[in-house]
């Protein structure tokens, strides 16, 4: 019967315990290395350098959309006025015939026609209390637009609705007594009354 050979144990040596050292030891190193790196960077360049050059390459979406455009301001109505001289209407009124009064104006009355101004020696359009500083001629031809109301020379002699400036197919502006805007556009000239068109803009 053949005797049996014990096995032969590994050797160690020098060099296999240096080889499992080193193995155990480039995991340390690398990541030293990194914690290295990594500070260098920061150093050289800040971390809200970075972000600042970020936000400055990329604009945020809230930032490159442009928001909601302004709504236009609604008409409140509009309609066709026959004006007999001396006569006041309320354009803030919502009645069908805007609630005219005869020789006096009331605490509402906007506007009025008079078909003979002694001081002017003309036929006008006048305003509160037989004044002019809430109404104005507008210049051109049109079509006028609530934006042509709101920046008119209310109150000045140069624009006040009178004789040429209220013929056929002029505008006359109307700041009312409730802070609206009123376009009114002459349509007939017969002798005594004027009639217009008139648009009022809510505020």
């Amino acid at each position: 019967m053949a005797k049996q050979q014990r096995p032969t144990e590994p050797r160690i040596t020098r060099r296999t315990v240096q080889g499992l050292v080193l193995a155990s030891l480039v995991p340390l190193v690398v990541a030293a290395t990194w914690t290295r790196l990594g500070t260098l960077v920061d150093k050289v360049w800040p971390s809200g350098h970075a972000a600042s050059v970020t936000a400055g390459a990329s604009p945020s979406p809230a930032a490159a959309t442009a928001g909601p455009a302004p709504s236009a301001i609604p008409v409140r109505r509009t309609g066709t006025l026959v004006m007999p001289t001396n006569v006041a209407f309320d354009l803030d009124s919502t009645a069908p015939d805007w609630e005219p009064t005869k020789g006096e104006w009331g605490n509402s009355r906007d506007v009025a026609y008079a078909s003979w101004v002694p001081q002017l020696s003309n036929d006008a359009l006048i305003g509160l209390g037989y004044y002019w500083s809430n109404v104005a001629a507008l210049p051109g031809a049109g079509p006028w637009t609530r934006a042509d109301c709101a920046g008119a020379t209310y109150g000045l002699d140069t624009a006040r609705p009178v004789g040429d400036r209220i013929a056929l197919g002029h505008g006359v502006c109307v700041h009312t007594t409730a802070g609206r805007f009123a376009l009114l556009v002459v349509t007939d000239d017969q002798d005594g009354s004027i009639t217009v068109t008139v648009t009022v803009w809510e505020r």
